[in-house]
């Protein structure tokens, strides 16, 4: 059996916490003790939403943020809906030509890793995280390097299992997120 549960919001800071709620809510008979990992959830939730605020055209268009969370038996499934502009791979927008999939280059370099960013297909990018090991870090080095830009996205690949953006058309996106559920 699974659920789906949808919530719609003006794309505006001031419904942040409306839609923590929402997560919280949708969320709440999976993990009855481990409060934890519902608190991870909602941070990924601000991270996405935080990121559609400052950068999508969502808000400059005046239009509403589409939330839907699918709770399956072994996973929750995550999508945010938005309105681009997309991430411009080798000086093109989504579509992405057929020969830029299983394109992959650094998206954003942290102090413990970097955030990967891979085209899987013409319409969808996915995010991931590699660790890299303590001793092989020039931390110094990274902290002169680092700004605050792509920060939330090494935060929601450090949480959820995957990360992608998929290109619906029409400007319009899908951020895909998974949580594998572990009973």
């Amino acid at each position: 059996m699974s659920l789906t549960f949808r919530l719609h919001v003006p794309c505006d800071i001031q419904h942040t916490e409306l839609v923590e709620e929402f997560i919280r809510f949708t969320t709440k008979s999976l993990f009855l003790k481990e409060d934890s990992k519902q608190s991870q959830l909602c941070t990924a939730i601000n991270e996405i939403f935080t990121n559609i605020i400052i950068h999508s055209q969502t808000a400059r268009k005046d239009q509403i943020v589409r939330f839907q969370v699918d709770i399956g038996r072994k996973s929750i499934a995550i999508s945010v809906f938005d309105n681009g502009p997309g991430f411009e791979i080798e000086h093109q927008l989504p579509p992405y030509r057929k020969n830029l999939i299983g394109y992959k280059k650094e998206l954003k370099r942290v102090i413990d890793g970097r955030v990967m960013l891979t085209v899987l297909d013409t319409k969808t990018i996915g995010f991931t995280f590699e660790e890299e090991a303590y001793h092989f870090l020039d931390r110094n080095a990274i902290l002169k390097t680092l700004d605050g830009h792509g920060l939330g996205i090494s935060i929601i690949t450090k949480i959820m299992d995957s990360l992608n953006y998929k290109y619906l058309g029409k400007g319009k996106f899908d951020w895909q997120m998974v949580k594998q559920i572990v009973h």
